[in-house]
């Protein structure tokens, strides 16, 4: 269990990494597989956060 919160603080720290590049997708994957290996409330908010604002979300559709 211990190595699963380790990984998962690992994919957490890498997605964050990939949404300052710009790479949402990246990013969203990452943050998906955070959860699945732990969940964490903050890998779940960053998780909302993307699926939100990301360029595929239906705000960024709607502004385009």
């Amino acid at each position: 269990m211990e190595a699963n919160r380790e990984a998962s603080n690992n994919a957490l720290e890498r997605a964050r990494t990939l949404l300052k590049k710009g790479d949402w997708s990246g990013a969203l994957k990452m943050a998906e597989k955070s959860v699945r290996l732990f969940a964490t409330d903050s890998a779940a908010s960053l998780v909302d956060h993307i699926k939100r604002f990301g360029p595929e979300s239906p705000a960024a559709k709607a502004v385009k």
